[in-house]
């Protein structure tokens, strides 16, 4: 009905209610004759506010107010007659109605907005009770989560699908049960589920990642997440729980974990190999931080010794280089101006390397027996001369020609032997001092260890570029079979031991019409001719065994399309660490193609025998009736044979001789 309609309506109401009041009251006059005249009019007041609202009851208590005052206040019609008592009565009839106008608009209103309040609660409802199925569905069927509810005390009160996957119960096992059940029981001896509760009170979640247990006992690795559930008033309700089995990925990082410690093992134990070699070296670096107090007010020599030791160490450990570098760097710590390294060679000492002042006199023999270096060297001990032209051990025509006038000698020891003398040259007198000879026999010890530990070195060096080597090797050569493999023109597979297909190239799925998928959802026995199946199985037998390490065959494959496909196929077993077989790698060519060239050869071979036979034949045939007329037409025995000897020759073989014996 259209709103100006129902207007109307209500006030229609309201009017006819009147109205009717109005002719009821004369019929029941008599009955009402002690009563107030307002009774059926307040009736029908009350009856069109409660219908038509505040603006109809307006109307009914103005058309009702009037009518009495005009009807029933005077005993004639006349508006001028009222008395004063009337006219409160009809005052106060005309509140009234305004009252029960004004009470009945407020209760429609009132009405109004209670079915206002019921229809959106119960859109909220509708809406509360799709959410939750909403919640229930996603809880529900989530598999690789377990998703469950506790209460405060933490006992399970609901349980999802992926909980009873991950842990192995039931709902109707777990519910009412404490989640302490899922712990280890060493977790639970410390008190692990009371602490995580705890944690999760406090600070609203609680996360963790360690051992967890099944139903069954079995053990598993889970990261979970509890979080606390509150109201919105802040009121513990309970707690969620969600968790996740790491137990593979766990599982794959301690054997991650695993091979990274056993390679850094292997590392370790190469880097301990050049580290042994080092000893003698290091035993000098200790002795030389032994002197380091002493050698304190002269901080730039110690400095110049270490790093003449870091470049000693670091050096590719070529002798003569070695040596250069020891002479350089000796004439410098030193202050001096030459220096030399003196090598036996028989009954003298020769310069073998030298530097400064010495450059020039390389290769310079001095003997064992009157120099100052000849008795460094038979002595093992340093020697020093302050002033060669007064020393009388030294040969100052020697020094002259160099041109050194003081000098130290130390001697190179490795090993309960001397190697050679170390000498350093100056011009002036009393050059050096007790510190420079003192720094010498330093540096003699780690010098000489240097020098015979270099072939040692070299050879460690070289072990660990190999390992390096081999280790690049190794990748390069995966990364050359995974290239073969895939893009070889031969068909290759990776096959289980028992059958399956693991890896197939793309020539193998072209060879035999299948697709990847296909063969890797099938076995070698499902595509194998059925008159091959049993000799290819027994190959595969004997390599599982042991009793051979490969082999090769000619076999049939069965088509996707239904020919049959003649293969050369050869096959290898591929063992583990610990010897056992892990999978088979097979190469097959596709020798179809051949195979029906020999049959057509050998059927050609055999046509081409069968000509031969038959020619073969025939000759004889020819022979034998030309034979037989040349004998039945002589009697002349020796033409006869001549006769048959030629017709042997064309037809029989190329050359002819008959043998005759006489009697006698």
């Amino acid at each position: 009905m259209l709103p100006v309609n129902r207007l109307l309506l209500r006030y229609g109401i309201a009017v006819l209610g009147v109205a009717f009041a109005l002719l009821l009251q004369s019929p029941l006059s008599n009955l009402l004759e002690s009563q107030t005249p307002f009774l059926l009019l307040f009736i029908a007041v009350i009856a069109s506010a409660w219908y038509g609202g505040f603006g109809p009851g307006i109307v009914a208590t103005a058309l009702a107010t009037i009518s009495c005052a005009y009807f029933y206040a005077v005993p004639f019609p006349s508006f001028t007659a009222l008395v004063s008592e009337q006219g409160v009565e009809l005052g106060l009839f005309a509140l009234e109605g305004v009252l029960i106008s004004l009470l009945s608009a407020e209760l429609h209103q009132a009405q109004k907005g209670t079915e206002t309040f019921w229809l959106k609660s119960k859109h909220h409802q509708e809406k509360l009770r799709r959410s939750e199925e909403k919640y229930r569905l996603l809880i529900e069927n989530v598999k690789d989560y377990a998703i469950f509810i506790l209460d405060t005390r933490g006992r399970v009160t609901s349980w999802n699908v992926g909980a009873e996957r991950i842990l192995g119960y039931q709902e109707s096992e777990i519910l009412e049960q404490h989640f302490s059940c899922f712990f280890t029981p060493e977790d639970v001896a410390q008190g692990k589920p009371d602490e995580e509760l705890k944690q999760a009170i406090a600070e609203d979640r609680a996360e963790d990642e360690r051992w967890h247990m099944r139903k069954d006992g079995s053990r598993f690795y889970a990261s979970g997440i509890t979080t606390a559930l509150r109201d919105r008033f802040g009121r513990l309700r309970g707690f969620s729980k969600l968790m996740r089995d790491m137990t593979e990925r766990k599982q794959a990082a301690e054997a991650l974990q695993q091979a990274h410690d056993r390679l850094e093992a292997e590392v370790i134990k190469r880097t301990s190999e050049l580290s042994e070699s080092n000893v003698a070296l290091q035993a000098q670096i200790a002795e030389r931080l032994r002197t380091e107090a002493w050698l304190r007010d002269d901080a730039e020599r110690l400095t110049a010794i270490i790093d003449t030791q870091h470049d000693i160490a670091t050096a590719e450990l070529d002798l003569l280089r070695v040596m250069n570098l020891i002479a350089e760097r000796t004439q410098k710590i030193t202050a001096a101006t030459g220096a030399v390294i003196l090598l036996p060679n028989g009954q003298d000492l020769v310069y073998r390397v030298a530097s400064g002042i010495a450059a020039p006199h390389t290769g310079l023999r001095v003997s064992m027996n009157d120099s100052l270096s000849g008795q460094c060297f038979r002595t093992g001990e340093i020697l020093r001369c302050d002033d060669s032209e007064t020393d009388p051990r030294i040969n100052a025509e020697i020094y002259r020609r160099v041109g050194a006038r003081s000098m130290i000698a130390v001697p190179l020891r490795y090993e309960r032997r001397i190697a050679g003398v170390l000498k350093v040259l100056s011009p002036k007198v009393n050059a050096f001092s007790d510190q420079d000879a003192h720094t010498l026999r330093l540096m003699a010890g780690f010098i000489a260890a240097a020098v015979m530990h270099a072939a040692e070195f070299e050879a460690r060096q070289a072990m660990v570029v190999e390992h390096t080597i081999a280790l690049t090797a190794l990748r390069e050569s995966e990364e050359r079979f995974k290239g073969a493999f895939h893009d070889s023109a031969v068909g290759m597979a990776l096959i289980a031991t028992d059958g399956r297909f693991l890896q197939v190239n793309r020539s193998l799925c072209q060879m035999l019409g299948y697709s990847d998928t296909e063969l890797l959802n099938t076995n070698f026995q499902a595509i194998t001719h059925p008159d091959d199946l049993d000799r290819t199985l027994t190959f595969v037998c004997q390599m599982l065994t042991g009793e051979i390490q490969a082999y090769e065959m000619e076999k049939r494959y069965l088509h996707k399309q239904g020919q049959i496909i003649w293969v050369l196929l050869n096959v290898s077993l591929v063992h583990n660490s610990q010897g056992e077989p892990v999978h088979f790698i097979a190469q097959i060519q596709d020798i179809t193609e051949r195979k029906q060239a020999e049959e057509e050869r050998a059927q050609l071979i055999c046509e081409q025998a069968a000509r031969a036979v038959a020619e073969a034949a025939e000759q004889r045939s020819t022979f034998l009736a030309e034979a037989s007329a040349v004998v039945a037409s002589s009697l002349d025995y020796e033409a006869t044979l001549v006769s048959v000897a030629r017709l042997a020759v064309p037809y029989l073989a190329d050359l002819c001789v008959i043998d005759m014996m006489e009697d006698g």
